[in-house]
């Protein structure tokens, strides 16, 4: 039987536009193109975990509009369970990704990831996870941090093992709230923006968390494993810069797909650079022929 992943935090449409230069306020710049793509941090690992033959399980919520169908014409194509993904009233999560030659500006509307609601069914879905997945979105604010704080707790009544990954928005809104959730969490990920954020110049020794490894994702320097008693780095094999958008998440969905596979830090390591690298150089790698371009 399949491994399973539960995983707790945000679906999104993502709209990426291409410009050549970023305007000043009140000016313009033309976009030279537009896609548009299923993502968001849950959607974006479930996509690896299936490349790797692992079971998906999505606990977030879409609203009722052409967005949301269009995410779930997506997860259909892609064969990915949409059993715990809700239905609300809301406007369905969309990031609007400026991207030009020099930068990245990102604008974001959780809309209805805010509303995932609590209902038994999840708690039974953690019983059969091998790791239960969360973002720390999920725990930034309305009844998906309630949601997700019960389910999270009831992972650790379990021992499951659960992982964190982290986001900028999150860390810059629950600095201290995100601290305190570290130490419930077996690996967190993080890239090295967000780590300087969140320990502000400090190592993670200061927090004397014995029983939370860190893996610190570095682009093109590849990531760093760090735990109470091995530190294990790999170098990354893509130099090149690409479609950045959700090469975190591949690389976090590598790692568990590595670990769940071979139970190894190394080879953990591995798979988690060969996804975000794959993801990176072929231009979203694992849903090239879902893209809509204008």
């Amino acid at each position: 039987m399949n491994p399973i992943v539960l995983l707790i935090g945000d679906v999104n449409v993502d709209v990426i536009q291409k410009l050549p230069y970023y305007p000043a306020e009140g000016e313009e710049s033309e976009i030279k193109s537009l896609v548009m793509r299923a993502g968001g941090t849950a959607l974006n690992v479930a996509k690896v975990l299936k490349y790797f033959k692992i079971t998906p399980l999505i606990v977030s919520a879409i609203g009722d509009d052409v967005f949301g169908e269009f995410i779930l014409k997506e997860c259909k194509k892609l064969n990915i369970p949409m059993t715990f993904i809700q239905r609300k009233l809301a406007r369905t999560g969309t990031v609007f990704s400026i991207n030009t030659p020099r930068d990245r500006t990102m604008f974001t509307l959780r809309g209805a990831n805010k509303e995932l609601s609590d209902f038994e069914e999840l708690y039974k879905a953690i019983d059969k996870s091998d790791v239960v997945y969360f973002s720390s979105y999920a725990f930034i604010e309305g009844e998906e941090k309630e949601t997700s704080t019960h389910l999270l707790r009831y992972a650790r009544t379990l021992e499951k093992f659960t992982v964190l990954s982290l986001a900028l928005l999150s860390i810059r809104k629950k600095r201290k709230s995100v601290i305190d959730l570290l130490s419930s969490f077996d690996i967190v990920f993080m890239n090295e923006r967000e780590y300087q954020e969140l320990f502000d110049k400090r190592d993670f020794n200061s927090l004397n968390l014995e029983s939370t490894a860190f893996v610190v994702t570095k682009g093109t320097r590849g990531a760093t494993y760090y735990s109470n008693d091995m530190v294990k780095w790999i170098n990354s094999s893509n130099t090149k810069k690409g479609y950045l958008i959700g090469a975190g998440d591949a690389f976090v969905g590598g790692f568990i797909a590595g670990l769940l596979l071979y139970s190894d830090i190394s080879k953990a390591l591995e798979c988690g650079n060969n996804a975000a690298s794959d993801w990176i150089t072929r231009y979203t790698y694992f849903t090239l022929k879902n893209k809509y371009t204008l």
